[in-house]
């Protein structure tokens, strides 16, 4: 599901350039399941079903654990470039090193990736996700952060409170950084 909701986003197409959306896909499934799998002990995963297949997925990394430590990067990049081959991991990698660069230094909670499946795009499933992203941050006191690339979330964030903090092209393609602060309950 994730590699269908990521497979035209601008980052992934200007990581895997030159491939064609079937190949992509499949690159980004793969990559998808071995993140997920890594993360789902030591993160927040929350997935929406609907008619028992998952519909919307969310990725969110409680405070310290995001990047993940050096050798758990190593064995997931080992993984995926086994499965999939070297292709793109040097502009991945290029990806990877900008957004850690803009992380915010205090403790936050890191959205790391939503997807909704792209037909149910724009029912209110990638809604649901956040809200409960920002129910657990206000419940925890804590900010969370974000970055996209694809200007058509930038009012869906927004009207989480979220609000942009930075910009960056990164591999040519514009980022925007995004913030939630805490709130007092």
């Amino acid at each position: 599901m994730l590699g269908r909701a990521f497979r035209d986003d601008p980052i992934a197409c200007a990581v895997l350039k030159d491939l064609a959306p079937h190949i992509r896909l499949k690159r980004l499934t793969i990559g998808f399941s071995v993140t997920l799998r890594t993360c789902v002990n030591r993160s927040w995963p929350l997935a929406l079903n609907l008619d028992g297949r998952i519909a919307a997925v969310a990725l969110i990394h409680p405070p310290g654990a995001y990047p993940l430590p050096w050798a758990t990067q190593l064995r997931n990049v080992i993984r995926i470039v086994s499965a999939t081959g070297v292709y793109g991991l040097g502009r991945w990698r290029t990806w990877l090193q900008a957004i850690e660069r803009q992380h915010p230094p205090e403790p936050h909670l890191y959205l790391e990736l939503l997807g909704v499946e792209p037909a149910l795009q724009g029912r209110g499933l990638g809604s649901s996700l956040l809200a409960a992203l920002t129910e657990r941050a206000d419940r925890e006191g804590l900010a969370c952060f974000l970055e996209t690339a694809n200007p058509r979330n930038l009012p869906l964030y927004r009207g989480f409170d979220f609000e942009v903090v930075g910009e960056e092209a990164i591999l040519d393609v514009p980022t925007w950084f995004m913030r939630r602060d805490r709130t007092a309950l």
